[in-house]
């Protein structure tokens, strides 16, 4: 009996799984795959590095240094994508376990489909967003205030005083 196309078959499998698992490792966001309960498929090590925890069951103990009152409307998200196909992305705020700081990240949430167009899982990509918001707000600060007072700059006071005029 000659296996070889089978063999052939199998080999071609396991070179595009190899080649999607040295991708997600190659990205500078964190991958996350879930299967369609919520169980960790795959976590690529960026994601251990933004988040600050290791590789877990779960994708909410996985995502679980998300601040606690934010938690909700992550798990409603992935519930939707899961359950209708609709693609999800917010910004949520996190602590690593064992750090006072905060940090930003924009999670992006794609459903995943079997062959039947089922939802099967879902990827939820990982991007610290965190300079990116700090240097935004620090830019909103240095457009709005003047340096050296503290004080609302001349191109602020104009535009309220335009904005005033206009109600």
């Amino acid at each position: 009996v000659d296996i070889s196309e089978e063999m052939a078959a199998v080999d071609e499998v396991w070179h595009h799984r190899e080649l999607l698992l040295r991708l997600t490792e190659a990205l500078p966001i964190g991958v996350l795959q879930i299967d369609a309960g919520g169980n960790v498929v795959h976590a690529n090590e960026r994601l251990h590095q933004i988040v600050g925890v290791p590789r877990l069951e779960r994708y909410p103990d996985q995502l679980g240094s998300i601040f606690e009152n934010e938690r909700d409307a992550l798990h409603d998200a992935v519930a939707q994508v899961l359950s209708s196909g609709v693609d999800a992305n917010d910004e949520y705020r996190f602590q690593r376990p064992g750090s006072r700081a905060v940090r930003c990240a924009q999670i992006a949430i794609r459903a995943l489909r079997d062959r039947s167009d089922a939802v099967s899982g879902a990827i939820i990509c990982v991007t610290d967003t965190t300079d990116a918001t700090r240097m935004r707000q620090e830019l909103e600060v240095r457009a709005t205030f003047d340096e050296l007072t503290g004080c609302y700059n001349r191109a602020t006071i104009m535009a309220r005083i335009e904005q005033a005029l206009q109600t």
